[in-house]
């Protein structure tokens, strides 16, 4: 099964949760602090470990965010979720607002908060996001606060383990490209652009530029983990330890130096004296911060993988119009069970979500 249709969530949560957030804003003397649903990765599923946002809500959507205050909690969901939201937050605990408007920015920018500091994490916003957020602190009179623990990881006393699903190699026969040759090509426009290095954040980017995959987020087989790409198209590759294995090595070759997660910062550190690229978009506040501190010269542009991958071969073309042509299978089998043996008023939406799966996992081999 890949989806799961366990109840998750709901105001107990927040009643739970929230006082024990506000006992850390005190400890960390802060007034507030910024719950954005995305986590490190920036990515739309997440692990449950990185679940911020509905641990201290108990709101479960897959976008959101939330204002946390000393005397006030404000949540803030767009129209997919407007009667979820409200079902699962405490309306004595939490003030729903919408998005894109006021939205949190603007939201925030309209109210009086004099003297008050506000926290936000830097690994979960990009530096554009930061920059806005100062803006409307800024007219609300209140002082932005960049917090290294955040209230919310500290507070969480049995918060879930991050997942560490083995890394593996993607076979160039899929890929259609071996991942030196592609390291090659981005290290050469690199080059044209006279950086010496770039810092790639996006685990999409890390599995197609090393043709790599792993199982670390629902519904996309990708690997957590960071990388830097140089200018002669050798990399260093950070990813927790026991997600490799001596098959990954092999596969990787001497061109990649496999470092662990923990030594990213060190990593940034060492870029002292280079210009390194970084895209804004995708890349949080703190890897800006870090390459600042380092003394680093930053570019702010496009990952340089993002194109490459967006161009796709002729490989990578002949396998997704093989999985769409198992999957039709799938579906079509689907609907004549749909149309046949499902008929007897009995079957629920989420039986038909099971019986779909089994149709897509089990096609005898195609």
């Amino acid at each position: 099964m890949r989806q799961t249709f366990d109840i998750k969530g709901g105001p107990q949560d927040g009643r739970a949760h929230l006082p024990l957030v506000r006992e850390q804003l005190a400890a960390q003397k802060l007034d507030g602090l910024y719950v954005p649903h995305d986590d490190e990765y920036q990515n739309e599923y997440l692990p449950d470990a990185n679940e911020r946002l509905a641990w201290v809500s108990g709101f479960t959507g897959s976008f959101g965010s939330a204002f946390v205050f000393t005397d006030r909690a404000v949540i803030f969901a767009d129209g997919r979720y407007t009667l979820q939201v409200v079902d699962q937050t405490d309306p004595d605990l939490w003030e729903v607002q919408s998005v894109p408007e006021p939205g949190p920015f603007g939201w925030l920018k309209s109210q009086d908060m004099s003297g008050k500091r506000i926290g936000y994490d830097p690994k979960l916003m990009s530096p554009n996001d930061v920059a806005q957020m100062a803006k409307a602190a800024k007219a609300a009179g209140a002082e932005l606060v960049g917090v290294t623990d955040n209230p919310i990881d500290v507070a969480w006393a049995d918060r879930p383990d991050q997942p560490m699903a083995p890394v593996v190699p993607h076979d160039v026969k899929f890929a259609g490209k071996a991942h030196d040759e592609k390291r090659v090509e981005i290290g050469d426009a690199l080059k044209a652009e006279k950086l010496d290095a770039a810092v790639i954040t996006s685990p999409a980017s890390i599995a197609w530029a090393f043709n790599i995959r792993g199982g670390d987020v629902s519904c996309t087989p990708l690997p957590l983990g960071r990388a830097i790409l140089f200018a002669d198209g050798s990399a260093d590759l950070f990813l927790d330890e026991v997600k490799v294995s001596d098959e990954l090595r092999q596969h990787l070759g001497n061109s990649v130096t496999l470092r662990p997660l923990a030594d990213l910062e060190k990593g940034l550190a060492d870029l002292k004296g280079k210009t390194v690229s970084v895209d804004p978009d995708v890349a949080s506040a703190w890897f800006f911060d870090q390459l600042e501190q380092a003394g680093a010269t930053i570019v702010r542009d496009r990952d340089p993988v993002s194109l490459p991958k967006a161009r796709k071969n002729e490989a990578e073309l002949a396998g997704s119009a093989a999985a769409h042509i198992r999957d039709g299978v799938a579906l079509t089998r689907f609907l004549h069970w749909l149309d046949t043996d499902a008929q007897s008023g009995e079957v629920t939406e989420i039986d038909a979500a099971i019986k779909l799966e089994e149709f897509r996992e089990n096609l005898g081999g195609l």
